[in-house]
């Protein structure tokens, strides 16, 4: 409604939205369940979670409070996440 990243005026963008609330959610009640490993939300979506179509590796601006929140990590490919996650 807000047009907040994921979202985008003139895309429907609620699956983005349930998509992004879960993983939000779901992280934040393992945090609270003492989870201390490193959590990586991985999209090849990056026209919707990346900072810009130049920056495609660096998270929408909207989006680094609340992954900072949960100390969620941002990748853009597997390769990527794999390297964050140590393995």
């Amino acid at each position: 409604m807000h047009a907040q990243a994921p979202a985008r005026k003139g895309k429907d963008s609620l699956q983005d939205c349930v998509v992004l609330e879960t993983y939000l959610e779901a992280v934040g009640e393992l945090r609270r369940n003492g989870l201390t490993a490193t959590v990586v939300f991985l999209s090849s979506n990056t026209n919707d979670y990346s900072e810009s179509s130049t920056k495609r590796s660096a998270l929408h601006p909207g989006l680094i409070a609340e992954f900072a929140a949960l100390g969620i990590q941002y990748a853009t490919g597997h390769g990527m996440a794999k390297a964050m996650l140590g393995l």
